[in-house]
C-alpha cells in the first residue's frame, strides 16, 4: 500500500468507524434466531442477512457525530450558557450567507413556531437539523433534488446458552430522494418526509428552508430537521430517543432544470464584496488574484459543506452540494523543483563550488535565468486570460496581475545581476565558490544521529566511525540558489542600491528556507574575510528567533556550516581568526557569566559522581562536525565527554574527543555571554529578547564592533537575519520594533564616501499577510521584496508549484480532518474517543508501513489543556483501547501504550533535544529481512523439540514461515498467543521472539506526544504524520505552523492532521462548518501582523530603556549616567526621529517628544545627572539610592529610577488601583496622556 492509502482506507478509517459509523466487522450472526452461543457474546458481530452493523450498546452511546436527535433531546440543555452561544451561533451564520433579514423572518412568522423553519436547530447542544445554504442561478434551476442518506438503529432480544438476555441494536440503512420544485424567488419551504416514504420513523422529518433573492440570483437554505416528539412516538425513554434518531446522516442537494437534467447551477459565493474591492490591502488582492480557483459554493449548518468539484479547478459553478459531518480536505504538496518540458532543473553544489566561464556551474545557472525569463512571457500572455463575472473586480484584478509580474522581472534581474557579478569580480567568484563547498559540506556532515562515547582504560573511544550522510544530495533548490543569486550584489557591495531592501523568503513549512539564508550568511562571512581582511573578524551575521527551541536547533545546523568554513578557511588561507558562532539567549538557557558556567560544571560532575539529576546548561550534544557524542555519556558509568574547563581563561571550552575530527583541539562554539563579548564570534544567534539587555550590558557593543572608548574598530555585523518573522507580532513584536532603531545604528557605519552603511535584512516565514506594513514597523525600511514573488495562480511561481502524478494530478499531501460531536457531551470524552482510535489504528497496517502512524502529536492551545489532557491519555484512552480492540478481527493485537511525553516550555533545555531525539526514534522495520525470519524458524524449531507441549502455538508460526517466509498483519496475533502460553507455562521466551513482539508492541517509540505552542517551529521530525489539534488555535499562522509538524515527506507518508473542535465555542463551530473553504485558502486566511512600537504603551514602556541603552553601547564604558550630557540624548532623539520617520504617525512622533522633554529628561534631571551608577538586575530589591535604573516591574522604592525592560516579554507582575477625584467624568485619551506625563 503506498503512503496514502494507509492513511485514507486504514487511518481516516479506524477514526470514522469510531465516531461516526457503522463499524461492521466480526462474524456473521442470525439475529432474528433469538439465541446466541456464550462463546460469541463478546466477539463482533454482522448480520448474516445483509452484513449490517450489530451494535451492543445504545447507538446513542457508541456515536456522536452526524446524529439528528429527536426534538425531546433539546429540553435537556439546563443552563442559559448554551443559549447564548446559539444566539451567536445563529447570527453568524446569517451573516455568513448575507441574508441578516431571515432571523428576521422567523421571528415575525405567524404560523406555527413548532413547525416554523429555524436553523438554530443545528446549534442545540444534542442538533435536530443540519443544513446548507448556496446561491443557485434561478433563471435556469427549477427544482431541487434532494437526496437522504443515513440508519436507524432497530432494538433486539437475544439469549446464550446459559440463559442471559441481551438488548443489541441491527443497523438499517435509509435512502431517499426529494424533487422540490421551485415556485418563486422568494419561497418558505416544508416539505414532510412522510410524503415520501412509508418508513413511520421518519414520519416527523421535514426538509425545510427558504429561497430569497441575491442581487440578480437567489440565495437557499436547506434544512434536515428531525421534530419527533418523543413524548407523541412512543415516550420520552432513552430507548425511544436512540429508535428515532438518524444516525449516519447525509444530505445532497443537486439542481435541476425543467427538463429534469441535472445542471450547474450552483454559483460560487464572492470571497469580498464588488464595492470594497479597492479598499482591500495589497496582500488580500493579490490572494484574491492567485486563489481564483479556490472558489466557496456553500455554507453549512450545523455540519460541514462540500461540493462536487475537486479542489483548485477554476469552475464558475457546479451541480451538487451537500454535508460532511467529518470534513477533510487534502492541502497539495509544495515542490521546490523546477522542470521545463519534462526536463528537470538540477544545480549542483559541487558544480558551482568549481564554476568558471563555460562550466557545468554556469550552465546550470544561465538555464534557470533562461526558464525563469520564459516563465515570466508566458505569464504575460496567461494574464489576458484573466476573468471574472463583475467587469470592475475583472480590471483590479488585471493591475494586481500587473504587479506581480513586475515583481517577477524585478527579482530575475537581481538573479541575473548577481550571477554577471561571479562572472566579472574574482573575489565574488571566490566567494561564491567557496560558499558552495561549505554548504555541500555541511549537507554530508549534518550530524543525523550521535556516535556514542564509551570509556576503555580510561580514554574515551567511539566504535562507529564517521561515515557522511549518505542523504546529501548536494545540490540546491531553485528558490535557495535564486535567492542567494538575487541577494549576492547587495552582500558584496555596501553602498548597493537595493541594499536597504528587506528581503523576505516566503516558501511553506519545511521547503528550505534555512540553506537558504544560510547560503547567504556563508557568503557574507567569506566575501568579508577576502575585502576587509582582519578588520571583519568580528561578528558579521546575526541571526534572531523568538523561541528557544528554534534557536538552540538552529544552532546544531549552523554550528555545522561554521566549522566547514573553518576548515576552508584554513585550507586556503583566508585572513582573519576562526570562524565561530555564540549561542547568545538568557541566562536560564545558557550561563551569562563564567563564573556560572564553572559551578554548573561542577555541579553537573558531582551528580555523575552521586547519581543525583543531571542539569546541563550547554546544549551541545554531539560534535557538530562528526556526531561524537558531547555532555552526559554512558549508561551505566556516565560520564563526561567534550566538556572542558580551561584553566588559562577561567572558562568551559568545547573539543571534540575523537582524535580524528579537525575540531578535536577546540570547537568554534561559545555559549557562555562573557566569552562571546570577547571572542566575538563570527555568527551569533539569539533570541529577540536578549536585545532588551543593551540598556543593561554595555560589553553589548563589542558584538557590533566597538571599544570600550565608544570608538569603531571593527566592521559591524553586516548581515541580520530574522527566522519566523510571522512571531514578530502583538507585543512581542512592539517591542522589538522599538529596540530596532538601535539595532541598526550598532550596525551602521561610514563608509569611505561618508555615506551611511546599514546592515543587509533578511526575513523569512512560511506564512505572511501585511509584511510591507509589518517590516516597515518594524525595521523601519520602506521597500520590502518577497521571494519567490507569486504568479498569477497559488499553484505556480516557478519556483514552487503545486505537486502532481504522472496523470497531471494533485500528488498526495497533508490531510486536515473536521472532528465535532456534540453527542459525547463535551470535548474530552471527544478527545478520548478520537485519540483512541488515531493510537489503535497504526496495529492495522502492515508492519513496514506503521511507522508513521505509531506516534501521535497532540497540539493544544495552553498548558492548561494539556494538563488535563495528560490524564485522559494515562487513565482514559489506555482503557478505552482495549474496549476498541474487540470491536475488530481477532488477529489485530492490543495497542500498548508504554508511556508517552510532553513537549512544553515546562522543560529543561537540556531536555528538548532529549525529547527530540525521542520522537525521531522510529520502528525497526528494516531488520525484518529474510536472515531474521530464516533465524526465527530455526529458533521455533529447537524451540518446539525442547517444549514439545508448546506444538500448538509454535506449529502455527512455524507453518506460517515455512510457506510465506515472513510475518504478515494476520500472523501477529500467533506471535501474541506464543508467548501468552510461554508466560502461562514459564517457559523462557527464544531470544528472536522476544526482540521480535519488542518491536511488534513499540516498546521502544514514543506512542504519544502532547505539545504546546513550542513546537510552533523548529522541530523537523520525518517521521511523524499523524497529528490532532485541540481547539482551533489563536490565529491561522498557528494553525499552519503547528500542523506543518506532520506530513514532511508526502511522497512517502502524507500527513493526517485532526482537529477536535468544541460544539460549545462559536470561532470553532464555525471552522468546522466553513471546513473546506477555510482549507483550500489556508494562506489567504492568515491575519495580518499588528506592530504598533511607537504607541504610548510602548513608549512609556521601552522609550527610556532606548534612551540609556544607547549612551551605554556608544560612550566609553567607564562612563557613569551623571557624566552623559544632556545633548547626547538630544542628538540620539533627533537621529532616531530621521531614521523612523517612515514608520511614524504624525500623532506618534508628538506623543514621542513630550514623553522626551516631559518625563524622560525630567527624570534625567531629577536622578541622572546625580547618579553614580546605572542599576543592577536585581528585581526583588529596591534600587540603591544611586542607581538611575531598575528592572521593569522591580519591587521596592523608587526614586526617580528609571524602568528599563530585562526582556521584551516583560509583562506587568501586578496593577495599581486608586479612587481618582475626576472617577465620574468621561476622560479624553490625550487628558489622561497628560496626566501620565505629568503636564
Amino acid at each position: 500500500m503506498k503512503g496514502w492509502d494507509v492513511r485514507d482506507n486504514i487511518i481516516l478509517k479506524t477514526i470514522r468507524e469510531e465516531l461516526i459509523g457503522p463499524c461492521a466487522y466480526g462474524d456473521k450472526f442470525n439475529w432474528k434466531s433469538g439465541t446466541i452461543k456464550k462463546s460469541e457474546v463478546n466477539s463482533p458481530l454482522t448480520c448474516d442477512d445483509d452484513g449490517e452493523e450489530i451494535l451492543k450498546v445504545y447507538p446513542l452511546k457508541r456515536y456522536g457525530m452526524g446524529v439528528l436527535y429527536p426534538l425531546e433531546s433539546i429540553t435537556e440543555i439546563p443552563d442559559e450558557s448554551d443559549t447564548s452561544v446559539d444566539s451567536k451561533l445563529l447570527e453568524q451564520e446569517q451573516e455568513g450567507i448575507e441574508a441578516p433579514q431571515l432571523s428576521k423572518q422567523v421571528k415575525t412568522s405567524n404560523t406555527d413556531d413548532s413547525n416554523d423553519f429555524d436553523i438554530s436547530l443545528t446549534n442545540a447542544r444534542l442538533p435536530s437539523s443540519m443544513g446548507v445554504s448556496f446561491i443557485f442561478d434561478d433563471s435556469i434551476c427549477s427544482n431541487f433534488e434532494i437526496k437522504i442518506t443515513g440508519a436507524f438503529y432497530l432494538p433486539f432480544n437475544t439469549q446464550d446458552d446459559e440463559g442471559h438476555r441481551y438488548n443489541w441494536w441491527k443497523r438499517e440503512p435509509i435512502s431517499l430522494e426529494i424533487f422540490l420544485g421551485i415556485k418563486s424567488s422568494i419561497q418558505r419551504i416544508s416539505e414532510p418526509l412522510k410524503s415520501h416514504t412509508n418508513d413511520t420513523r421518519l414520519s416527523n422529518f421535514y426538509i425545510e428552508g427558504v429561497i430569497r433573492k441575491y442581487g440578480r440570483k437567489a440565495v437557499a437554505t436547506i434544512v434536515l430537521v428531525n421534530r419527533t416528539d418523543l413524548s407523541l412516538a412512543g415516550g420520552n425513554t432513552y430507548q425511544g430517543k436512540n429508535l428515532y434518531s438518524l444516525f449516519q446522516t447525509q444530505l445532497f442537494v443537486r439542481t435541476i432544470n425543467n427538463e429534469k437534467e441535472v445542471i450547474e447551477a450552483v454559483l460560487p459565493y464572492p470571497s469580498q464584496p464588488i464595492d470594497s474591492f479597492t479598499d482591500l490591502s495589497n496582500d488580500d488582492r493579490s490572494n484574491e488574484l492567485v486563489y481564483q480557483n479556490a472558489q466557496s459554493f456553500g455554507r453549512g449548518h450545523g455540519v460541514a459543506v462540500d461540493w462536487n468539484a475537486k479542489p483548485y479547478v477554476n469552475l464558475n459553478s457546479v451541480s451538487q452540494i451537500f454535508t460532511e459531518v467529518m470534513p477533510t480536505f487534502e492541502t497539495p504538496s509544495i515542490s521546490a523543483e523546477v522542470e521545463n518540458k519534462k526536463e528537470k532543473l538540477e544545480i549542483s553544489m559541487e558544480a558551482l563550488s568549481k564554476i568558471e566561464p563555460g562550466s557545468e556551474g554556469e550552465i546550470q545557472l544561465l538555464k534557470l535565468i533562461k526558464w525563469y525569463n520564459g516563465w515570466i512571457d508566458e505569464l504575460i500572455v496567461q494574464k489576458e486570460n484573466i476573468k471574472h463575472s463583475e467587469e470592475k473586480i475583472q480590471k483590479e484584478l488585471m493591475i494586481q496581475a500587473n504587479k506581480h509580474i513586475e515583481r517577477c522581472k524585478k527579482a530575475s534581474d537581481r538573479i541575473t545581476e548577481g550571477f554577471k557579478r561571479i562572472q566579472n569580480d574574482q573575489r565574488v567568484k571566490l566567494a561564491f565558490q567557496l560558499t558552495n563547498l561549505a554548504m555541500l559540506n555541511q549537507q554530508k556532515r549534518a550530524p543525523k544521529t550521535i556516535r556514542k562515547a564509551h570509556i576503555i582504560d580510561d580514554k574515551i573511544i567511539f566504535k562507529t566511525p564517521f561515515k557522511p550522510n549518505i542523504s546529501a544530495k548536494g545540490v540546491w533548490r531553485p528558490f535557495q540558489i535564486g535567492f542567494l543569486l538575487m541577494c549576492l550584489s547587495e552582500a558584496a557591495e555596501s553602498e548597493h542600491i537595493e541594499r536597504e531592501l528587506v528581503d523576505l523568503i516566503w516558501f511553506p513549512t519545511g521547503g528550505g528556507k534555512t540553506e537558504a539564508y544560510l547560503g547567504l550568511a556563508a557568503f557574507t562571512l567569506l566575501f568579508n574575510r577576502m575585502e576587509y581582511k582582519d578588520y571583519s573578524s568580528g561578528v558579521q551575521v546575526l541571526m534572531r528567533y523568538t523561541l528557544r527551541l528554534l534557536t538552540a536547533q538552529q544552532l546544531q545546523r549552523a554550528a555545522t556550516l561554521i566549522c566547514c568554513l573553518e576548515v576552508i578557511r584554513r585550507t586556503h588561507n583566508i585572513q582573519g581568526g576562526t570562524f565561530s558562532i555564540g549561542l547568545w539567549v538568557g541566562s536560564k538557557n545558557t550561563p551569562n557569566k563564567r563564573k556560572d558556567a564553572l559551578s554548573k560544571f561542577s555541579r553537573m560532575k558531582k551528580a555523575i559522581r552521586e547519581g543525583g539529576k543531571i542539569e546541563n546548561p550547554f546544549l551541545l550534544d554531539r560534535c557538530p562536525y562528526c556526531g561524537s557524542q558531547m555532555g552526559v555519556a554512558g549508561k551505566d558509568g556516565k560520564f563526561l565527554s567534550g566538556y572542558k574547563k580551561e584553566r588559562t581563561s577561567e572558562t568551559i571550552a568545547f573539543k571534540c574527543e575523537d582524535v580524528s575530527c579537525d575540531f578535536s583541539s577546540g570547537i568554534p562554539v561559545v555559549l557562555i555571554d562573557e566569552d562571546i563579548y570577547e571572542q566575538k564570534p563570527s555568527i551569533v544567534i539569539g533570541t529577540v529578547d536578549k536585545f532588551a539587555m543593551l540598556a543593561w550590558e554595555p560589553k553589548i557593543r563589542n558584538l557590533f564592533g566597538i571599544d570600550s572608548n565608544g570608538k569603531r574598530d571593527l566592521l559591524p555585523p553586516q548581515l541580520i537575519i530574522q527566522d519566523e518573522l510571522h512571531l514578530i507580532t502583538g507585543p512581542l513584536g512592539t517591542m522589538v520594533g522599538h529596540y530596532e532603531p538601535l539595532i541598526e545604528e550598532l550596525c551602521s557605519y561610514k563608509s569611505n564616501n561618508g555615506n551611511t552603511v546599514k546592515p543587509k535584512i533578511v526575513c523569512a516565514t512560511a506564512t505572511t499577510n501585511g509584511y510591507e506594513d509589518q517590516v516597515r514597523a518594524i525595521y523601519g525600511r520602506e521597500h520590502t521584496e518577497i521571494f519567490p514573488p507569486p504568479g498569477l495562480s497559488a499553484d505556480d511561481s516557478f519556483f514552487s508549484k503545486y505537486e502532481k502524478d504522472e496523470n497531471d494530478n494533485l500528488a498526495p499531501g497533508r490531510k486536515y480532518v473536521g472532528i465535532c460531536a456534540p453527542g459525547l457531551g463535551s470535548v474530552l470524552t471527544t478527545q478520548v474517543r478520537a485519540h483512541s482510535a488515531m493510537l489503535f489504528s497504526s496495529n492495522r497496517v502492515e508492519f513496514d508501513k506503521r511507522d508513521p502512524w505509531v506516534t501521535l502529536l497532540s497540539f493544544y492551545n495552553s498548558i492548561r489543556e494539556l494538563g488535563g489532557a495528560l490524564t485522559l491519555f494515562q487513565a482514559d484512552i489506555t482503557s478505552y483501547l482495549l474496549e476498541l480492540k474487540r470491536r475488530y478481527p481477532r488477529f489485530l493485537l492490543p495497542r500498548y501504550i508504554n508511556g508517552g511525553m510532553e513537549l512544553t516550555s515546562r522543560l529543561q533545555d537540556d531536555e528538548i533535544p532529549a525529547a527530540i531525539t525521542l520522537l525521531e526514534r522510529g520502528l525497526k522495520h528494516e531488520i525484518f529481512n529474510a536472515n531474521f525470519y530464516q533465524s526465527l524458524l530455526i529458533e521455533l524449531e529447537e524451540f518446539l523439540l525442547i517444549e514439545p507441549n508448546s506444538k500448538i502455538v509454535s506449529q502455527p508460526l512455524i507453518d506460517e514461515l515455512t510457506t510465506n517466509k515472513t510475518l504478515m498483519l494476520e500472523a501477529y496475533v500467533l506471535v501474541d498467543n506464543f508467548n501468552r502460553l510461554c508466560k502461562k507455562e514459564k517457559w523462557d521466551i527464544p531470544k528472536t521472539i522476544s526482540s521480535l513482539t519488542k518491536i511488534l508492541q513499540g516498546r521502544d517509540v514514543t506512542p504519544f506526544c502532547l505539545a504546546s505552542s513550542i513546537i510552533e517551529v523548529g522541530v523537523d521530525i520525518d517521521r511523524l504524520s499523524l497529528m490532532s489539534i485541540v481547539g482551533q488555535p489563536k490565529t491561522t499562522a498557528q494553525y499552519i505552523q503547528v500542523s506543518g509538524r506532520v506530513g514532511r515527506r508526502p511522497s512517502e507518508r502524507p500527513g493526517l492532521v485532526a482537529t477536535i473542535y468544541n460544539n460549545g465555542k462559536p470561532r470553532d463551530k464555525s471552522h468546522y462548518e466553513d471546513f473546506r473553504s477555510y482549507h483550500q485558502r489556508l494562506y489567504a486566511q492568515v491575519e495580518p501582523s499588528s506592530v504598533t512600537p511607537y504607541s504610548r504603551p510602548a513608549i512609556e514602556r521601552g522609550f527610556a530603556a532606548l534612551m540609556v541603552a544607547h549612551a551605554r553601547q556608544f560612550l566609553p564604558l567607564t562612563t557613569k549616567p551623571k557624566d552623559v550630557p544632556k545633548k547626547h540624548f538630544e542628538d540620539w532623539l533627533d537621529r532616531l526621529i530621521d531614521i523612523r520617520f517612515c514608520s511614524m504617525q504624525k500623532d506618534e512622533l508628538q506623543d514621542i517628544k513630550s514623553y522626551f522633554h516631559n518625563r524622560f529628561i525630567k527624570s534625567w534631571t531629577l536622578r541622572g545627572q546625580t547618579s553614580e551608577t546605572w542599576g543592577h538586575l536585581k528585581p526583588e530589591t529596591e534600587p540603591h539610592e544611586t542607581d538611575y535604573i531598575c528592572p521593569l516591574g522591580s519591587s521596592g522604592r523608587k526614586t526617580h529610577q528609571v524602568e528599563c525592560p530585562t526582556s521584551m516579554r516583560n509583562v506587568d507582575g501586578e496593577s495599581v488601583v486608586w479612587i481618582s477625584p475626576r472617577a465620574y467624568e468621561i476622560p479624553e485619551d490625550d487628558d489622561v496622556w497628560e496626566e501620565f506625563l505629568g503636564l
